[in-house]
């Protein structure tokens, strides 16, 4: 495996490793796929410390929802993906009382568009636990309590996100944690495509290299599921496509030494891409209109999730 490809997505690690291993399973480590209505649900459990070591990623469960015609932009298919996210986010979530309160955290720095998709995403969540608080026998039965916050990043508050995190949690006491962020792919077809569930809590800025204190069970005392979607590419991942691409063409009658293949092809991405600025990140022209989509079918998921039998019309009349 080439350690120089990063990527957020564990369907993507567990991928490339089991290749190494000739297609083989990792010890340690389950997984499944199924089909559903054009959506492709990976499942990917790492379940002891072999696994977790082999992976680099916790224990727990990671779910990846590939939904490629998304990039078409159809709001038909937009609202059935979200109602596929929503089933798996709700078997994470549990079950649970009507004030028994979620806090949705918006990861990220609002004014980078590609960290922005937290933040965004919060502005489609629809925020309920002030209105059962204060009116309490007026509400919907179907509403659940919902709080949510985009706690910035450090460079903007001086305050780490965990510092802010662990406050609200000490006064809220939630029934668990949903952390948005916005992650990385080693595959540019995914970005904006697909979407990633766990139940093992998250790195802020992860996906952008810039990770800071973890939020997880054991630092909070409350369950945090992550829920982000790919909006960067590390160059490194692209050189290294394209230079596998073109040496596997002019060598396709050959049996190369694929170690020694691998070796130059990282020495060469290192002179060029990482040498002189270090590893640079890519992220889509229309990167604005793809947070734009991604943070709306975010948002009808978290809704359709973290509420009772909500339509995605009652949604949108709630929200608006």
């Amino acid at each position: 495996m080439n350690r120089n490809i990063r990527t957020d997505l564990a369907m993507e690690t567990q991928q490339v490793l089991s290749k190494d291993l000739g297609g083989a399973q990792i010890p340690g480590v389950e997984s499944s796929e199924e089909n559903r209505n054009g959506v492709k649900i990976s499942r990917v459990k790492i379940t002891d410390l072999r696994g977790e070591t082999q992976m680099k990623k916790p224990m727990g469960n990671y779910i990846t929802i590939e939904a490629p015609d998304l990039a078409k932009r159809d709001p038909e298919f937009e609202e059935n993906t979200a109602k596929i996210i929503a089933e798996e986010l709700r078997k994470l979530i549990g079950d649970r009382k009507q004030d028994e309160s979620v806090l949705v955290i918006g990861l990220g720095n609002w004014n980078i568009t590609p960290d922005s998709l937290g933040p965004r995403t919060i502005k489609n969540t629809l925020v309920t636990r002030h209105l059962l608080q204060q009116m309490p026998g007026q509400i919907d039965d179907r509403v659940h309590s919902v709080a949510a916050i985009s706690p910035g990043v450090l460079g903007l508050t001086g305050l780490e996100t965990f510092e802010v995190v662990s406050g609200i949690v000490e006064k809220l006491n939630p029934k668990c944690i949903i952390a948005i962020d916005a992650l990385s792919s080693r595959n540019t077809e995914r970005i904006s495509t697909t979407y990633q569930l766990a139940d093992t809590g998250i790195s802020p800025g992860a996906g952008v290299g810039n990770m800071r204190k973890a939020l997880n069970k054991d630092a909070l005392g409350v369950p945090i599921i992550a829920m982000g979607v790919p909006l960067v590419v590390y160059a490194s991942t692209i050189a290294h496509d394209a230079i596998t691409y073109a040496t596997e063409d002019l060598n396709h009658d050959q049996t190369p030494d694929n170690n020694i293949e691998e070796n130059k092809i990282n020495v060469l991405i290192e002179k060029v891409v990482s040498g002189k600025f270090g590893d640079l990140i890519v992220t889509p022209k229309d990167i604005d209109i793809v947070v734009e989509d991604v943070s709306r079918v975010m948002g009808y998921a978290l809704n359709l999730a973290l509420h009772d039998n909500l339509t995605i019309e009652e949604v949108k009349t709630y929200m608006h």
